[in-house]
């Protein structure tokens, strides 16, 4: 893992902002650290969040039980962070600082 992280000069988690502002180079960040063994989808996600990634959404299990709960049907990993991200967008006016790593968190 670290091997990857230096080849991409990644030292630092601001240094994952940059790879983050270009279509391009966000997919060939995913690409080389999703290729490490062990380290997936899910995986990435979370190490975004870490960064401090405000937009980003990991649809684990809990996630995905606590909407299935909230509207009384299945949803797929792509519904649980396209409902996490609008819930969170439509309720900051009234919770200014609310974003959707935080609500991911608090769920």
């Amino acid at each position: 893992m670290l091997e990857t992280f230096n080849g991409l000069e990644i030292q630092t988690f601001q240094d994952i902002h940059h790879w983050l502002n270009h279509a391009e180079q966000q997919q060939k960040l995913i690409k080389a650290i999703t290729s490490i063994h062990g380290i997936g989808e899910a995986t990435y996600r979370y190490l975004l969040m870490l960064s401090g990634d405000d937009q980003m959404v990991k649809p684990d299990r809990m996630i995905l039980r606590f909407i299935e709960n909230a509207v009384g049907e299945d949803v797929n990993e792509v519904e649980a962070v396209k409902l996490i991200q609008a819930v969170s967008e439509h309720l900051r006016p009234q919770y200014p600082v609310l974003n959707s790593r935080l609500l991911d968190y608090i769920i």
